[in-house]
């Protein structure tokens, strides 16, 4: 059933709120279940702890708080982990409380500035995880071996992703999920190359943008033609890829990436219509980056790569080339 862009977005929101909270209990649970292994103390679960006790908890699981692997958490991850427990006991029904705000917790917060120091000290300072943008040599590999392209189903979806994240500033997850065919509109085809001379994305709600008065973005998302490099060029691919649907798949309150026509996938050459009509999943969408540049011999992994790396390049190039500041932000789509 079609759903309202706000409830997507709060749908969306609820549930990475819930995932953090319950990956922060889980490891909440293991250390402190390591404690009890180690010295025989029994630690009260965050579901059944009083708020006089929490405190005490709180410092002792960020005091003693390892990967387990043995590994320290990074400062960010710590950050992350508090806050997980902290939005956990905000909502929770018996004995709710407001670690950021409750001055009972001012030593827990003492605690993490401490540790996120010793995280630092040990190289695992913050942006110690953070995805990297991807290189030019990268993206020519992935190029070269066809599995970003218009040769086939999944390349051609693949670098029309591309093209949508690092040429209209769109977030790489939900922003791209939500586009319909309806939100693109094609400008007057070009009479030397019969190519549009642009394509605009009608965006309908984004991560800092709920659709409120003088909540519209100061520059437009558009593509242009790029005739002098026509083989990489995000207008002709998006073109193609709207080619490769049928007339139904067209229709304005379509889904603008759909899932895959595995018979295609396995014979380009003998379909002209390569989707089916479902939407493509958003995880599927994010890993499309990856995967295509695994195929192409890179390791992701070691090199940290991951869908926001496709954001993170459109912003490092645009830095290289000195484009100004402010431009690159309008393009990202930022609220200032």
């Amino acid at each position: 059933d079609e759903m309202d862009p706000d409830d997507y977005l709060a749908l969306h929101a609820n549930a990475n709120t819930m995932k953090n909270e319950l990956y922060s209990l889980e490891v909440y649970t293991r250390v402190m279940n390591q404690l009890t292994e180690k010295y025989g103390d029994e630690y009260e679960s965050l579901q059944e702890a009083s708020a006089e006790q929490l405190p005490y908890l709180l410092q002792k699981f960020l005091q003693t708080a390892t990967k387990a692997s043995g590994q320290v958490y990074s400062s960010g991850s710590l950050n992350t982990l508090v806050c997980g427990i902290s939005s956990y006991l905000k909502g929770r029904q018996v004995d709710p409380v407001d670690v950021k705000l409750d001055p009972r917790f001012k030593k827990v917060h003492d605690m993490l500035r401490v540790q996120t120091r010793v995280s630092a000290s040990e190289g695992r300072g913050s942006g110690c995880d953070s995805k990297r943008p991807m290189t030019q040599a990268h993206l020519a590999a992935a190029l070269e071996v066809g599995s970003i392209g218009r040769n086939a189903p999944k390349p051609l979806v693949t670098a029309t992703y591309f093209s949508v994240v690092v040429g209209m500033g769109c977030r790489t997850g939900t922003e791209v999920h939500m586009i319909q065919n309806g939100d693109l509109t094609f400008g007057p085809l070009s009479e030397r190359t019969g190519v549009p001379q642009w394509i605009e994305l009608a965006e309908r709600i984004t991560k800092t943008r709920k659709g409120n008065q003088g909540d519209e973005r100061e520059l437009t998302p558009r593509l242009f033609p790029d005739d002098e490099f026509p083989e990489t060029c995000y207008v002709r691919t998006v073109m193609e890829y709207q080619r490769r649907k049928t007339p139904a798949q067209l229709k304005p309150d379509m889904p603008f990436f759909l899932t895959l026509n595995q018979r295609a996938v396995q014979d380009p050459g003998h379909y002209h219509y390569w989707y089916n009509n479902r939407i493509m999943g958003i995880h599927m969408l994010q890993g499309l980056l990856t995967t295509a540049l695994e195929l192409a011999g890179i390791d992701c992994k070691v090199e940290k790569y991951s869908a926001i790396s496709l954001r993170k390049s459109m912003l490092q190039s645009g830095v290289d080339c000195e484009v100004p500041d402010m431009h690159l932000s309008r393009l990202a789509g930022h609220k200032s």
